[in-house]
């Protein structure tokens, strides 16, 4: 497994952080964050729109984690907002996103965001592409939640997060079980991801 190997003190600091994740992050009706907050195996992913890297993982190991591990109650996985300084529209996609979580549309917009990536990110026209999965009036409602400053902070604290975390570049995964959090980086196939995944979570003999 892929693992960053990283000295024992800064795995506790790792933890100590991700557990200490402001309660919005646990909102079930949140598709931010989708899995019982009790389940043995949490990851936390910390992700850029614009990053190509973050697509391919999210197109190839995510949507598949999500699908057969955190929507069946194994496991808990948690987007967290990383937008790259050198990604000159990563922050107002993340900004689109998450309002579009506010209207249950945070899966739709993230899948248009990245399967059309190279074309916005060229363009910048984010809104175009968010707006292709919205009705008219979920376009009017995400506009206005957009110019929420909580969605702003939103962003900032899982910016925060990532840093504290020891976060520095996108995709990041850390997979936290019995305490313990691994710190995976860059893109990693579902199947590497999921046979890890069970090794988690097989029962103790």
């Amino acid at each position: 497994m892929n693992r960053m190997q990283l000295p024992s003190l800064a795995l506790m600091s790792i933890l100590v952080v991700l557990t200490a994740a402001p309660p919005a992050a646990a909102q079930s009706s949140s598709s931010r964050a989708i899995g019982p907050v009790t389940a043995a195996v949490r990851i936390d992913l910390f992700s850029d729109f614009q990053c190509p890297a973050c697509k391919a993982l999210h197109e190839q190991t995510v949507k598949r984690i999500k699908e057969e591990y955190a929507r069946k109650g194994r496991v808990r996985l948690v987007h967290h907002d990383f937008p790259l300084p050198q990604h000159s529209f990563a922050r107002q996609a993340a900004t689109l996103a998450a309002a579009a979580d506010r209207l249950g549309k945070f899966d739709a917009v993230s899948d248009a965001l990245f399967l059309q990536q190279d074309t916005w990110s060229k363009s910048g026209n984010v809104g175009a592409v968010v707006d292709s999965v919205l009705s008219p009036e979920e376009r009017t409602k995400l506009r206005a939640l957009a110019k929420d400053p909580a969605i702003t902070a939103g962003i900032e604290r899982d910016v925060e997060l990532g840093r504290r975390s020891q976060v520095s570049s996108t995709p990041t995964m850390i997979i936290t079980h019995n305490g313990s959090p691994s710190p995976i980086v860059g893109v990693v196939t579902y199947s590497v991801v999921s046979r890890y995944l069970e090794s988690l979570l097989r029962p103790a003999k």
